[in-house]
């Protein structure tokens, strides 16, 4: 596993100040629920089978996080750069994060959900741009749901983000074709 961070190229950054995540964090695991509940129950494969949705939180040893020590290696070179830059809110961040990284364990939530499609398009996600794991795992603020329906803004994808204190979520899905796809994003 390697992480891989877009270069700017002269484009926008993108600082630790979400205003999607902002938007979850008065209640971030009510809002987590709910946006997971409602994603879920929106793709059920038998409507005379209940989705079953499952919550798990467990300590994982830091040696097993994937990418750990190239992961600690970035942050500490972007804190670094914080600290030259004088961005008070990203070095509180990682003043907190780089310890956590150097821990013996770290918690986990794992959410998994049956009697869905699972996240479909993975396997075309490099060309089709409008397959639902495109939109989940690589676009931001993107969604083709029509005016007046909830969750057209694509925001509610920003909820499992402020449950994480590395605001990182690792996806991984097996649909209903037999695809399994794997990625994260931080």
């Amino acid at each position: 596993m390697y992480w891989n961070f877009p270069k700017i190229e002269g484009g926008q950054s993108h600082g630790l100040g979400d205003s999607g995540m902002d938007l979850f964090k008065g209640d971030p695991v009510k809002s987590l629920a709910r946006e997971i509940c409602q994603n879920s129950v929106d793709v059920r494969v038998d409507a005379n089978k209940p989705v079953q949705v499952d919550f798990q939180v467990f300590d994982l040893p830091i040696k097993n996080f994937p990418g750990r020590d190239e992961l600690l290696e970035i942050y500490n070179q972007a804190n670094s750069f914080c600290i030259r830059q004088n961005f008070k809110t990203a070095c509180k961040y990682f003043n907190r994060t780089i310890p956590s990284l150097k821990s013996g364990s770290i918690r986990i939530l794992r959410i998994s959900d049956f009697n869905t499609t699972g996240l479909i398009g993975a396997d075309e996600a490099d060309d089709n741009w409008s397959s639902p794991w495109y939109k989940l795992v690589r676009a931001v603020s993107s969604s083709d749901k029509p005016d007046g329906s909830i969750g057209r803004y694509g925001s509610g994808k920003q909820a499992p983000f402020a449950c994480s204190e590395f605001q990182t979520v690792f996806y991984s899905t097996k649909d209903t074709k037999g695809i399994e796809a794997y990625e994260g994003v931080s």
